[in-house]
């Protein structure tokens, strides 16, 4: 997998044109090493730097990426800041050059969801995107509908089971990237997870 993330940070940054929207989904452990914040995909080892991803590395491809709408999500422990315990987290997240959305904020846990075989913030960000995000019924989920969707569905979540997961938006905003699109059958089943 980490062949793979590499080759597609390099399409990212050379590929998309300038009518293109380009979404990085990144849903795993993130670490910390020094100053730097690191992506550990499945088969990568925090102690080897060979097998991890600069977080620094995917905002330099959306950055060269000519595309003029781009939103990098973050599905992982930690992925909003860390006061201190991570600030190279924090500090990439505050002065990303692209919208970012993530799971979760300081001190908190992305929490999963083992029924759906995936986070709590996955499910209601595939439910977003499968119609209940598209809030003012155009047939498509901008970056700021998917937001508003995932702040409305935390609370109800977090109501229901008392746990606490605040699902955080940093970086620089840019023009609204629509997200999904979609009408009628194309939105069933959009309903969220937990």
């Amino acid at each position: 997998r980490l062949g793979v993330i590499r080759s597609r940070l390099g399409v990212i940054a050379r590929d998309p044109r300038e009518e293109d929207t380009v979404v990085v989904v990144f849903s795993g452990p993130g670490i910390v090493k020094g100053d730097k914040a690191l992506l550990l995909p499945m088969d990568g080892d925090p102690n080897d730097a060979e097998t991890v991803i600069p977080l620094e590395a995917v905002e330099q491809a959306l950055a060269a990426c000519r595309a003029p709408r781009k939103v990098l999500i973050l599905d992982m422990c930690h992925s909003g800041e860390s006061n201190g315990i991570e600030p190279g987290l924090k500090r990439s997240l505050a002065e990303a050059a692209v919208p970012v959305l993530s799971s979760c904020g300081p001190e908190e846990q992305s929490w999963p969801d083992a029924a759906a075989g995936h986070s709590v913030f996955t499910g209601y960000l595939l439910a977003a995107l499968r119609g209940a995000g598209d809030t003012d019924g155009d047939g498509q989920v901008t970056d700021g509908e998917g937001w508003a969707h995932l702040e409305e569905a935390r609370v109800g979540w977090r109501l229901r089971t008392g746990r606490k997961q605040t699902p955080q938006r940093g970086g620089k905003a840019g023009e609204a990237a629509v997200l999904a699109t979609g009408k009628g059958k194309a939105w069933a089943g959009g309903t969220g997870s937990g």
